[in-house]
């Protein structure tokens, strides 16, 4: 529950915050329509307001340990919200662009992090049991497994392919 609420504050925070910052753009564009053509001034007003959502989401990414939920905000943050949304929306919209690249940036190093733990602790460290080794077992396991059911599902069968395919015990045209 608490990686989807992140996941959804991810969503929508920057979904806000593009909105906000193509509000403030046609705003600058209103009050000052000479200096419109530079986005200089206004990056530089956005920009703390943008880093407010950094500042909210970073604890929160710090103490995230799924590997899913990293990748999920790895997705979300490099193809919804960089690739799609400022895609549609241009430079009206590249305010958030630092930022939504600084999450991506320790959302990433998060995910390397915590997928170097995973290796260490998970495959590193792992000590095969005897059960674990005993390969051969393990297959004539399965087969008798596999086998048995085969059995329980064909025997019907079997015993018709050895009277001929009939009831009566063969063929007896086949006989003579």
């Amino acid at each position: 529950a608490q990686s989807q609420d992140l996941i959804q504050l991810t969503r929508s925070g920057c979904a806000y915050l593009m909105q906000v910052c193509q509000l403030e753009h046609q705003l600058f564009e209103h009050f000052f329509p000479s200096a419109a053509t530079s986005l200089g001034p206004l990056a530089l007003l956005l920009d703390p307001l943008c880093t407010v959502l950094y500042d909210i989401l970073r604890p929160m990414l710090l103490h995230l340990t799924s590997l899913d939920t990293l990748c999920d905000l790895v997705d979300i943050i490099k193809l919804e919200v960089l690739e799609e949304q400022l895609g549609h929306r241009g430079d009206v919209a590249s305010g958030i662009k630092p930022t939504a690249n600084r999450i991506l940036a320790d959302v990433q190093e998060r995910l390397i992090f915590r997928a170097q733990i995973f290796l260490r602790d998970e495959v590193q460290s792992f000590t095969p049991l005897d059960e674990h080794l005993d390969y051969p077992a393990k297959l004539e396991q399965h087969a008798n497994s596999a086998g048995g059911d085969a059995n329980s599902a064909g025997g019907e069968e079997s015993s018709e392919a050895a009277n001929g395919g009939e009831e009566g015990g063969g063929d007896d045209s086949k006989r003579e």
